[in-house]
């Protein structure tokens, strides 16, 4: 976390902490999202929720994408701030409740590049 927040540059190229596996254990849509963006969405890359679902396999199913996120148990490890609505706006961020901070995590990673 040290590394993300005073030196983004080096984050590309460390490897994310592990998560738990019981994060991932009931591999039901949720957990496959999660594993979808923790596998395979990389520092300043951004995927909308329709495509994330598309990816797990329900390409009609961004709402469930929605809630996974609201419900992610470890939001900068699995990075659910990358997920944003069709057309880049970025959407809520931990049920609406945070949203200046998803802006700010997206500028943040956004700068780097």
């Amino acid at each position: 976390l040290q590394s993300y927040f005073s030196d983004p540059v080096k984050v590309k190229q460390i490897h994310l902490p592990q998560v738990c596996e019981s994060v991932f254990i009931k591999n039901g849509f949720r957990q496959r999202v999660w594993q979808e963006i923790y596998t395979n969405l990389g520092f300043g890359q951004t995927i909308s929720y329709g495509e994330l679902a598309a990816r797990c396999g329900s390409p009609r199913a961004s709402q469930a994408v929605g809630s996974a996120m609201r419900t992610n148990p470890v939001s900068l490890v699995i990075p659910c701030h990358r997920v944003v609505r069709t057309g880049g706006h970025p959407g809520h961020y931990s049920g609406g409740t945070r949203d200046n901070l998803k802006i700010w995590l997206l500028d943040h990673e956004a700068s780097v590049h």
